[in-house]
């Protein structure tokens, strides 16, 4: 009796051991196809400064990978938009680890109706009205007064002539269902040069209001070639190429992403920040 009781026993805490056993292999064998650690992702964003642990949790953090980030990155893995040496990590992390750009605080925030806010050549728009697998958010450049040049993708436009020019109000709208910040550099000469320049080097060459110049939408990690082209990577490319011998961009590789742009790109002599949000 007293062995029939122990055979049952021991058949029990076997059953237990396997069960715990295949449940800890089976997160395991998740964690190594996906190839990375959200605990240790979440500490690069922390290291890299990128997010606060004080208003940034790791539950919530790991809330927006699981239910957006990830998704989406998947998303792009199965199109075929991704290319397959992209892992998640780098993903995450030249998406600024899915945060928006930390900004200064001394900005007004204004409703998209209001006409408070007065466009300036060289003015630097991103939004988060927008994602794709490719990118979190989008980014424009001001080449007038009331000129938006951008590149808005392929969900939008042409693949292979995707660069347009749409007015402030026409671009504002597009973007409405989320927040506009509006950069601005403090050297107005510059940025006003720099506008120049992404006027007749990616929309019209004679700088008229006719296009006469396309360029393929694409996204790779050749930052200096501006064919194809991305939204962050036209306005980086502007300020860059556009500046002449100014060190006015800091020199950099790899792909640029909008939320990238205001934390990593400009040299303190000219750096940029919010004027405005809508």
């Amino acid at each position: 009796m007293k062995k029939n009781m122990w055979i049952k026993v021991l058949l029990l805490v076997t059953i237990a051991l396997f069960s715990t056993s295949s449940a800890i292999n089976v997160n395991a064998s998740k964690n190594d196809v996906q190839g990375f650690s959200y605990e240790l992702l979440y500490q690069q964003a922390i290291n890299a400064g990128a997010l606060d642990p004080k208003t940034k949790t790791y539950t919530e953090w790991l809330n927006e990978n699981e239910n957006e980030f990830y998704p989406l990155f998947s998303s792009g893995k199965a199109s075929g938009e991704l290319d397959n040496s992209i892992t998640y990590e780098y993903w995450l992390q030249y998406n600024n680890y899915g945060q928006e750009p930390k900004d200064n605080i001394d900005f007004e925030t204004f409703d998209a109706t209001s006409r408070a806010y007065k466009v300036k050549p060289g003015d630097i728009f991103i939004t988060n009205s927008t994602a794709s697998s490719l990118f979190l958010g989008h980014a424009a450049i001001a080449t007038g007064t009331n000129s938006i040049l951008d590149m808005p993708g392929l969900n939008v436009g042409d693949k292979n002539n995707n660069n347009r020019q749409l007015t402030w109000a026409q671009w504002k709208k597009a973007y409405s269902k989320g927040w506009i910040k509006v950069y601005r550099m403090k050297d107005s000469k510059m940025a006003a040069k720099v506008a120049k320049y992404a006027d007749r080097n990616y929309y019209s060459s004679t700088g008229s209001a006719t296009k006469n110049i396309k360029i393929p939408y694409g996204i790779d990690s050749h930052r200096y070639q501006k064919s194809p082209n991305y939204c962050s990577k036209l306005v980086w490319q502007a300020y860059y190429y556009g500046s002449g011998d100014a060190k006015v961009v800091v020199p950099g590789s790899g792909i640029i992403s909008p939320y990238a742009l205001p934390n990593v790109t400009f040299y303190k002599e000219y750096g940029i920040s919010v004027v405005q949000q809508y």
